[in-house]
């Protein structure tokens, strides 16, 4: 219920500033019971999407007041605004390549092995097109990374970002070429972690990263 309004929201039905119907009609509308309602009205403004004055009515807040980390806010924001699938791809840059870069020398064999096994993972899904099967692979090798790093508060930071991961990642490794580059980067991140060289480790995460971007600007914000 909450992801509905949520929707409605970012999609202008109810842009920021606005007043949301009154409870028995927004109720009515949205197809469920006024306790149900109530929930997500809370849920919302826990969130400071909206905020109720009694009397006055349920107002909606502007984006920039929202719980900024929220995983679910996040989900809905990428959706409908388009440049901040590359702001995530930014926001990775930073946190993967200071992770990559303290795993470099903090890995054990077994992490590398279980990279070693993702990275064909996501060989064996991009021959026979299974996108899904690729996305799972993919993100799994970034986050043995993080998990290399030995920093909790790394992979503390990078949780709200992971969870929308599978969404951007899905759109973007549908074409092949993508899945091919993207191949070929984890080729050469791997190849700097078993190196054990923390310089070369975070300069292959951000290479990494900066052909995402460019295969983002290529294959996919020039089609939309």
């Amino acid at each position: 219920m909450a992801d509905a309004l949520i929707r409605d929201i970012t999609s202008g039905t109810y842009p920021a500033g606005s007043t949301l119907p009154n409870e028995q009609d927004l109720a009515s509308r949205l197809g469920v019971s006024r306790p149900t309602l109530r929930g997500a009205i809370k849920s919302l403004v826990s969130k400071s999407v909206v905020q109720v004055h009694h009397g006055r009515g349920m107002f909606v807040n502007p984006v920039s007041q929202w719980s900024a980390l929220d995983p679910q806010l996040l989900a809905h924001r990428v959706g409908s605004d388009p440049s901040l699938p590359k702001r995530l791809i930014e926001a990775r840059r930073f946190i993967e390549a200071a992770a990559c870069e303290l795993a470099a020398t903090r890995c054990s064999e077994e992490d590398l092995a279980a990279l070693e096994a993702s990275l064909s993972d996501m060989i064996a899904a991009a021959k026979a097109a299974d996108v899904e099967g690729f996305v799972r692979a993919d993100l799994g090798f970034h986050q043995i990374i993080l998990t290399a790093s030995h920093n909790p508060f790394i992979a503390a930071l990078f949780d709200p970002i992971s969870q929308l991961l599978h969404v951007t990642r899905t759109q973007t490794s549908s074409h092949a070429e993508i899945r091919d580059h993207a191949i070929e980067q984890h080729r050469h991140v791997l190849a700097a972690l078993s190196s054990r060289d923390p310089e070369a480790a975070r300069l292959a995460m951000i290479d990494h990263m900066c052909q995402t971007e460019d295969d983002f600007d290529h294959y996919v914000a020039s089609s939309g």
